[in-house]
């Protein structure tokens, strides 16, 4: 849904832009009970690439 997006999109960008430690970016990932374990650092790259694919999702309307 557009909404569910924009939400996301609004996460994505507070963890990656108010200088969140990588530590806490960790700690946030391990909240989830995620099965990918990733190294200290990898978490930022990775909530970017998501905040990257999402802000294309949106740019092109949200279509499937």
């Amino acid at each position: 849904m557009p909404e569910d997006r924009e939400e996301l999109r609004q996460f994505l960008t507070m963890m990656l832009e108010d200088n969140y430690s990588d530590k806490t970016l960790e700690r946030v990932w391990d909240v989830c009970e995620p099965s990918w374990l990733i190294g200290l650092g990898g978490h930022r790259v990775l909530y970017g690439m998501a905040l990257e694919a999402l802000e294309k999702k949106i740019a092109e309307g949200g279509q499937e």
